[in-house]
């Protein structure tokens, strides 16, 4: 059982290291969509200050952006 485990972790590797966006440091999204779209997501959300991560193991918080809303006199 345990020959199963490096074979998932280096395709995996493998398949990160293929999906990464050569020189795309600057906008900090370095996955692309087609290749590897959790990841892609997950960098949009977190580079994009969409949604924090919490101090719970698999919890996080979406930052809601809404306008203000205007006073009518």
């Amino acid at each position: 059982m345990s020959a199963k485990h490096p074979q998932k972790a280096s395709s995996k590797s493998a398949k990160a290291a293929s999906a990464k966006v050569p020189d795309a440091e600057l906008i900090g999204i370095t996955t692309q969509k087609e290749a590897d779209f959790s990841n892609w997501y997950q960098q949009v959300l977190t580079k994009g200050d969409m949604l924090e991560y919490y101090d719970i193991s698999g919890c996080y918080i979406l930052k809601v952006r809404t306008p203000p809303f205007e006073k009518s006199s």
